[in-house]
Formats: structure tokens, C-alpha cells, sequence
């Protein structure tokens, strides 16, 4: 069983995370609140799990969350900068110096990181349920995720 999603949408990191101490009138409360470091995390971690569940339930009749062993293939594209552009308003071109490959920020296993959260529960129970993962990132003019996955079979 396969199957591929696309989810629209500019790719948002996730897995950097910074804890604070919770305090109650300047005291520490002995609690510590951990965030994701990343803004808008959060809202991408949304849409992908909107988006897939949205076409799962046309499709899926009950086969996920599934608990078997996944592979997993992840293919961000990236908008490229204006920089990489020339051309009139409506007839962009990439310049011949454009990098070919998206090799900068956000990289590749944090963008993995919130796709993979966002499936849990929808496509799998548990991440650690990955035990093949493919991770790409191109430049497109429609940013988001390619998002394929296929059960292991022993």
C-alpha cells in the first residue's frame, strides 16, 4: 500500500527547542515550559495534518493510522528568492548563476522533523515507526511537501 499527499504551503522547520522557567509572582514554580524555537512551526504542523486528514478521510477506510513499519519520502519545495530571478513582472526566468539545489536554511532533517510530527497519529501512531526515510528539497514555484508512504513488509 502506497500512498502521496501534497500539502501547499511554504515548509516551516521544527525540532529546535528552547525551555523557560515557569514562574508564579517572580518565583519558580519548579515547572519548565518548552517551546519550539521555530515561529510559525506551529501553523505549517496544522496544515499538514489538516490536509492529509482531509484526504485520508476520502480514501483511507480505516488502513491509518497504521502500526506497521513505514518508509517515508519527503520531497519539500522551496520558492526561490527574487535573486535567482530576472524578466519582466510576469515572465520570471532563472538567472544562469541560480544555484541549481536549495542548499541553504531551513535544512532538511528539521523540515522532516515537523512533517514527521504532524503525521503522528493521522498516518502512524509513532514516528519511531519510520524505518526508511527519504528527505529532498528543490526549488518550485508552488512551495510545500510531496509526502509518500508505504507500509514494510517483513
Amino acid at each position: 500500500m502506497i500512498e502521496t499527499f501534497y500539502v501547499h504551503g511554504i515548509p516551516k522547520p521544527a525540532g529546535s527547542k528552547t525551555g523557560f522557567a515557569l514562574r508564579k509572582g517572580g518565583a519558580f514554580t519548579g515547572r519548565v515550559a518548552i517551546v519550539d524555537a521555530c515561529k510559525g512551526s506551529r501553523d505549517w504542523k496544522t496544515t499538514v495534518t489538516q490536509m492529509v486528514s482531509d484526504r485520508l478521510s476520502k480514501i483511507s477506510k480505516g488502513r491509518f493510522p497504521t502500526m506497521k513499519p513505514v518508509s517515508l519520502s519527503l520531497t519539500f519545495f522551496m520558492q526561490r528568492p527574487k535573486a535567482h530571478l530576472h524578466g519582466a513582472s510576469k515572465d520570471f526566468e532563472v538567472r544562469a548563476n541560480a544555484p541549481t539545489h536549495h542548499s541553504t536554511r531551513p535544512d532538511t532533517l528539521k523540515l522532516a522533523r515537523a512533517v514527521e510530527d504532524a503525521l503522528t497519529g493521522i498516518l502512524y501512531h509513532d514516528d519511531a515507526q519510520i524505518v526508511t526515510e527519504l528527505i529532498q528539497k528543490r526549488y518550485s514555484n508552488t512551495p510545500g511537501v510531496n509526502i509518500t508512504i508505504e507500509e514494510v513488509v517483513p
